[in-house]
């Protein structure tokens, strides 16, 4: 026989009872959907559930385990309080030992006094570099440059006075600074001149005011002197006037 064309097929349950009749269920495909549906639902429910109670179960171990390392730290710290409180306790009932006598560690006074020793100060070597003398037209002033040197090997310093006295052709002479007191043709051994210190090394400029001819002057006798005015060092030094 053929189908009848246009006609979707329909699944139909027949059920026949004792009495020879039978039962049709029509809708059985959508019971079995339905049923399925119920049994997806019981299995993701009943994982759902077995997971939180995994949760749980770990949850509950790790709480146990914490409170046994807990219970453990308590009782190590019991007995470590115990075994100090013995300590102290046997301290306190043995006998303290007496301390021994110190000995006097203070050194023995020499009967005889210490000898001082003598420290003498070298004499500086004094010297005189790079003079140069520089005259300004305009204002009619002559400056003398020169560095005063020390080249004694200890680093003590030197305090002194510096003069320098300028020569003439004629025998003529200036002084400076002006106020200096001579005795045939050298300074008096007395505290005067340009007061300095110094330790290795010292740059000294003089001038002289109100001078006009410059080129009178021929050569300069540098003196250094010491504190008390003695002599140290004197050179006489060729004068060339730059401008």
């Amino acid at each position: 026989a053929h189908k009848p064309v246009g006609q979707t097929q329909k699944w139909k349950l027949l059920f026949v009872g004792s009495h020879g009749k039978t039962v049709i269920f029509k809708r059985f495909k959508g019971l079995a959907v339905f049923f399925m549906l119920l049994l997806c639902s019981a299995v993701v429910s009943a994982a759902g559930f077995y997971i939180l109670y995994d949760l749980q179960v770990k949850k509950v171990r790790k709480i146990e385990q914490d409170s046994d390392a807990l219970k453990k730290q308590i009782a190590e710290l019991k007995h470590e309080k115990d075994a100090l409180v013995i300590r102290a306790v046997k301290a306190e009932s043995e006998p303290k030992n007496p301390e021994p006598p110190k000995k006097d560690t203070k050194p023995e006074e020499s009967s005889k006094p210490e000898a001082k020793v003598e420290v003498k100060e070298e004499p500086p070597r004094l010297s005189v570099e790079n003079f140069e003398t520089s005259y300004h037209r305009s204002r009619k002033i002559l400056t003398l440059k020169f560095n005063v040197k020390n080249a004694a090997p200890s680093d003590q310093k030197f305090s002194g006075y510096a003069i320098a006295v300028l020569k003439t052709s004629d025998k003529r002479s200036l002084n400076v600074p002006y106020n200096i007191d001579l005795a045939s043709g050298r300074p008096a051994e007395k505290p005067q001149g340009e007061s300095f210190e110094m330790s290795k090394s010292k740059h000294l400029e003089m001038e002289v005011k109100g001078e006009k001819d410059p080129e009178r002057f021929q050569s300069a006798m540098v003196f250094i002197l010491d504190k008390s005015g003695r002599i140290l060092f004197e050179q006489n030094i060729p004068v060339k006037i730059t401008y």
